[in-house]
């Protein structure tokens, strides 16, 4: 049985271009604790990566920091450089 609670619709969500605020407070908090002497910063996240049982989450994590490449439009990818007349590109400004 669907429960009636008068709601239209879901609101309008996060604003385009925004970071979620959960994210960033839970990076900050990560990076904080990494450079904490309990974890051992970068020496401390070597040492773990170097245990087998870890290596696969390391990897994990290292491809997630790793950014996505750019979307590029209408690249011509024959290997041609485009013929550009260059007289009338400036008579046309």
């Amino acid at each position: 049985m669907r429960k009636n609670n008068n709601l239209t619709g879901a609101g309008p969500g996060r604003p385009k271009g925004v970071k979620n605020k959960v994210n960033k407070a839970l990076q900050d908090c990560f990076l904080e604790s990494f450079h904490s002497p309990e974890i051992g910063g970068v020496k401390g996240l070597i040492e773990w990566g170097q245990h087998l049982p870890n290596r696969e989450a390391y990897y994990k994590l290292i491809a997630r920091l790793i950014p996505k490449p750019a979307t590029l439009v209408n690249v011509d990818v024959s290997g041609h450089e485009p013929k550009i007349d260059l007289t009338e590109r400036l008579t046309e400004a």
